[in-house]
């Protein structure tokens, strides 16, 4: 199952903390925020650039999602944070039970 950290604004998380829900996780990441009214959405593959974004957003309230495979590529495209609108977006853990999927492409999460 995925997981989800969120970690408050101008607190340090351990280094193990994301380090072992990425190695659990191995299938993407992605991070959101709110910053001067407006959702920023940041995604990768390897743990290298997860690192790199990590370090530069430090001092901030951010959202971390490490996703486990269950439907859909190994991509950025099927890693959360998913962009609802110019304003919004989610995540979650699990799998969406009867969600439409578009076979072995895109995950439960599509729509």
């Amino acid at each position: 199952m995925c997981v989800i950290v969120h970690k408050k604004k101008d607190v340090e998380i351990e280094d193990a903390i994301p380090a072992g829900c990425f190695r659990k996780n191995p299938h993407g990441w992605g991070i959101m925020l709110a910053r001067d009214d407006e959702v920023e959405v940041y995604k990768g593959l390897t743990w290298e650039s997860f690192l790199e974004t990590y370090e530069e957003l430090q001092g901030l309230e951010l959202v971390l999602h490490f996703r486990a495979k269950t439907h859909g590529k190994i991509d950025t495209e099927n890693c959360h944070p998913h962009q609802v609108s110019d304003d919004l977006c989610m995540m979650h853990n699990g799998i969406i039970e009867d969600a439409p999927t578009v076979k072995d492409t895109m995950s439960d999460s599509y729509n």
